[in-house]
Order: structure tokens, then sequence, then C-alpha cells
């Protein structure tokens, strides 16, 4: 039986290279370790509010019961998964995208006169399917969530004040890949043996 190990236990802190969450098109690579290589395709969509993020799991079953009414067997009749968060970076142009699709959000360079500048056409479409990474780090240790399926489908209120930042606030589904997986987590506890030897 495994001792108690203060090692195993991570704070949830985004890596600050990337703010937290990387997003890229449907079908890019996922790293299959917590350290490994992430594809250039999986760009940073800027900071994540300090909310964090939050991640639900729902399972719905049904009982049966036999001819005296005592349950004998319970059957899980569905599973879900939802990763909710906030982008922090309102003008953030993967975070759009991400909300209301490639083509909805153009992206003009800063020159002598304006800023860089975005526009969003907003509308009723779908938010597209994409591949989703959240990269936290608690000193040496490290955990990832990988979604190798992900679509935005619920977009919280957004309050423009001067007392609060503006948030995209999100919920994204998950959705099963060819192996049947929603979602896949890479961890490493940063506790390296001495001499070297594996990567």
């Amino acid at each position: 039986m495994a001792n108690n190990n203060a090692k195993k236990v991570i704070a949830g802190k985004p890596v600050p290279v990337s703010g937290g969450v990387r997003v890229g098109p449907l079908g890019t690579t996922l790293p299959t370790t917590a350290n490994g290589t992430i594809d250039a395709a999986l760009v940073g969509a800027g900071y994540v509010a300090n909310a964090g993020l939050t991640k639900t799991e729902s399972r719905e079953s049904r009982v049966t019961n036999d001819w005296g009414g005592l349950p004998i067997k319970r059957t899980q009749t569905s599973f879900g998964v939802q990763l909710s968060f906030a982008f922090l970076e309102y003008l953030n142009e993967e975070g759009a995208k991400a909300i209301y699709g490639d083509d909805a959000v153009t992206v003009a360079a800063a020159t002598s006169t304006h800023g860089e500048q975005i526009n969003i056409a907003v509308s009723g479409k779908e938010a597209p399917h994409k591949t989703w990474l959240f990269d936290m780090a608690d000193g040496d240790a490290i955990l990832r969530i990988a979604v190798p399926d992900g679509q935005v489908t619920a977009v919280g209120d957004t309050t423009y004040s001067t007392s609060d930042d503006a948030l995209r606030q999100v919920t994204i589904d998950c959705f099963p890949d060819e192996d049947g997986n929603y979602y896949y987590e890479l961890g490493d506890d940063g506790v390296k043996t001495s001499g070297g030897g594996g990567s």
C-alpha cells in the first residue's frame, strides 16, 4: 500500500507561457505525456480568469428492481464531460475563433494610426469542434488536460463595467475520440531520480 505523499498534491496554476489554454484545429495531435512536445498547431488562446478551470463529469443510470422491489442492478445510461472557464483576454483572436468560428473573426494588424483591430461577426451558428490543451504546473509538478474533440456549447453573460474585466465565459462539451475517450489527464509529480536515465 502506498504511503501518503504531499508531492502528489497539485494546485491548478496555469503555465504562464500559454496562459493555461491552447486550442487547435480538430484532429491536431495531442501530447501523450505531461511534458511531451506540443504540436505547433495548438496555439495559446490567452489568459484564463482567476476562477480557473472546472471539469464536470456526469453519469446517469437506471436501476433494475426485482419482483419484490429490491434494487439488484444499476446500469449506466449516459456519460458526459464538460469544462468551464473564462477567457480573460477578451480581445484575443484565438479565444473568439473557438466560440464563433474561424470565418467569423478577422484581425487587422496595428499601424501608425490604430492598434490591432479584431472584428467578430456574431451569429447563431454552432461553435466549431476543436482540439484543446490545458496546461497547469505547481512547482516541478505538471498536469495537462488534453481534449481531442471539444466544442463550446454555452457562453455566459459578459459584463462591461469599470469594476470588472470583460470575460468570455464558456462551457466546452467533450466528445469521445476514436478510442472512446473524452479527455486525457497527463501528470508528472516532478520528483526525479538521481543519475538521470529516462525521459
